[in-house]
């Protein structure tokens, strides 16, 4: 039978029958709506009415016709991607006062952005508040790896063949700064986005926080730059494994926060791999254990094999030292709840930022440059001896 019989057969009505009048078809249900997403004419829409005075409901009765919790929520998802795609670029105030002093402390070797973001926290939103503290750190943060990773473009713009190594040591710091970077990223005219290639400098993660991974964080700065990744990986063929060998050996940008002694990723494999920060260490940085004078302190003697297993950390301490000498880390120091509000009880066991001490030893033995931190932190580093 051919497919337009086939066609004619579908389309014949049946005889009705005997019943038929006292029958009555059932009503087609109506189609879904359409599953809505936020575009860029829409956000672009949105920001301007924002910044004509109009606020979230008013917008959203404008663009919709109502003022429902969807219509608002679809208004909020507008803001977020225009700030994603950089239609927006807001900065937190930075402290010169602070910055200046830092830097004096210093002697100049290290360059700082102190933000003011101690601003006093609402009690009945603290979580939300401790966010947006640490936030506001990471999106300058973000501001400083786009203008890094700007420069290092335009001076390998043509006639340089090597790739641009751009590496990040993962946690909650850099999962944030990734966050805030699609609407940092400037490209220098006729650069090549391909020789950007980003690894990752280990393979830490945990189950339930596989974000804050390097190698998570590591796709995603390549999808925001269309550049290369290398994600460490069980198998690894050999020509990916030499090409990684290679690129952890000529990193151009590091990109890394510190862990406390009691901080999130050492507490989770304490507890699930047996793998704990030695005694002495305030600390790591690039999970390299370090003391308060910022000396190495090996992580597990008697288990290399397991750490290389479980963790695989990238670079060695004197390949992070020379780097930072010549500029090559960014470093940023966020701490747990409270911190950087410093309003009600900190999280530093001596009411100072739990980050102090592990920041102390970095600084204090240049393993870094290129340091952004909140003004909580900034205080109580001039204030510790």
């Amino acid at each position: 039978m051919g497919l337009a019989n086939l066609g004619r057969l579908r389309m014949k009505t049946p005889k009705p029958s005997a019943n038929a009048a006292q029958t009555t078809p059932p009503t087609p249900a109506p189609p879904p709506p359409p599953l809505w997403r936020p575009n860029r004419e829409s956000a672009y829409m949105a920001v301007q009415l924002g910044l004509e005075g109009k606020g979230t409901s008013q917008i959203a009765e404008i663009m919709y016709g109502s003022k429902s919790p969807t219509e608002i929520e679809r208004v909020n998802s507008l803001f977020e991607f225009a700030g994603s795609r950089g239609f927006v670029s807001m900065l937190p105030p930075e402290n010169p006062e602070l910055q200046i002093q830092l830097q004096e402390r210093y002697r100049g070797h290290i360059r700082f952005h102190v933000v003011n973001n101690d601003y006093a926290a609402y009690d009945d939103h603290p979580r939300f508040h401790d966010h947006t503290h640490a936030d506001a750190v990471c999106h300058q943060a973000a501001n400083v790896v786009a203008t890094k990773i700007h420069e290092l473009m335009f001076q390998r713009r043509s006639g340089d063949a090597r790739p641009i190594v751009i590496a990040n040591a993962g946690g909650r710091a850099v999962s944030r700064l990734v966050h805030f970077l699609g609407g940092q990223k400037r490209l220098p005219e006729e650069a090549d986005p391909a020789k950007l290639l980003f690894i990752s400098l280990n393979s830490a993660s945990m189950p339930n926080e596989y974000g804050l991974s390097a190698n998570t964080l590591t796709v995603r700065m390549a999808e925001i730059y269309g550049g290369r990744h290398i994600a460490l990986c069980p198998v690894w063929p050999d020509e990916i494994r030499k090409a990684y060998e290679t690129a952890v050996n000529h990193i151009d940008l590091l990109i890394c926060g510190a862990g406390a002694r009691h901080g999130i990723l050492f507490t989770w494999l304490d507890n699930h791999a047996k793998i704990n920060l030695p005694g002495r260490a305030v600390g790591d940085v690039c999970l390299i254990p370090i003391t308060a004078q910022g000396d190495e302190v090996p992580l597990i003697e008697k288990a290399p094999e397991r750490i290389r297993k479980i963790l695989n950390p990238h670079p060695t301490y004197s390949a992070l030292q020379t780097l930072a000498a010549q500029d090559g880390v960014v470093f940023i120091p966020t701490g747990g709840p409270r911190d950087d509000g410093r309003q009600g009880k900190s999280a530093g066991a001596s009411g100072k930022h739990s980050k102090l001490e592990v920041t102390r030893a970095i600084l204090d033995h240049s393993l870094t440059r290129t340091c952004v931190l909140g003004a909580t932190l900034a205080r109580d580093l001039l204030e510790s001896p």
